[in-house]
């Protein structure tokens, strides 16, 4: 099978960054370095937030953050222009994200592995944030410029398994799904997902379960590299 591009997930496959449940505690306890005088905005923005995350996992339409402080701030009267609007958000990222991240072991090198066969490699994740706050991540672990494309779900508007996502992605590399493979750590998501408009996938199952689909399933990254030299990609 002639593969021409690969494509990544990227919390829990290439970034280890906390759960999206460490949410709640930031509020509580950096509300300070984050918002100043008015906790109850982030509190307020964290309780759509919440609400709004659910909803998002039935009808696949990824709830945004940066809507979810606007809407808190309106109910509260109180108004803040967009430069102190986006000030809030990238601290509320830097503190339940950013500080927290951490490269996997493996990443990089997989990721030139890949690119010296001369295929594309592209990003498709699911995020509240603004695509840019996770660019500024893969830059300063020096793994940005492996990508030709990268999908954030808060600009695109759908989160994965949507086969909405992944056909942006196969249309931006111009290859088939035939020709490509989604690597990921949740199976509904990152093999499921893609499974269902015609890719293989690479399931980084650490729970060790053995489950069937359309593709291969490994412990950890460097195992893919092994996947790689042996199938004629």
């Amino acid at each position: 099978m002639n593969i021409r591009a690969v494509l990544f997930d990227l919390g829990g496959t290439l970034i280890d960054y906390p759960s999206l449940d460490t949410f709640e505690n930031v509020c509580e306890k950096r509300w300070r370095d984050i918002i100043g005088p008015h906790p109850e905005i982030l509190m307020r923005m964290h309780e759509i937030y919440k609400q709004e995350r659910e909803t998002s996992f039935q009808s696949l339409r990824e709830a945004i953050l940066s809507i979810f402080l606007d809407k808190a701030l309106k109910e509260s009267r109180l108004f803040l222009d967009s430069k102190d609007r986006e000030t809030i958000l990238r601290k509320f990222y830097y503190f339940s994200m950013q500080k927290h991240a951490r490269p996997y072991k493996g990443a990089a090198k997989l990721l030139k592995a890949i690119k010296n066969k001369d295929l594309k490699i592209g990003l498709i994740s699911n995020t509240p944030f603004a695509g840019e706050y996770h660019e500024e991540d893969l830059k300063r672990f020096r793994i940005f410029s492996y990508f030709d494309i990268r999908i954030w779900s808060s600009e695109f508007g759908l989160r994965k398994p949507h086969p909405a996502i992944f056909y942006k992605a196969l249309q931006l590399l111009k290859v088939v799904p035939r020709e490509a493979i989604y690597i990921g750590d949740k199976f509904s998501r990152d093999v499921e997902g893609p499974n269902r408009v015609g890719m293989r996938a690479i399931l980084i199952n650490q729970k060790g379960e053995k489950k069937e689909f359309f593709g291969w399933q490994v412990n950890e990254l460097n195992e893919i590299l092994k996947i790689i030299k042996k199938d004629p990609l």
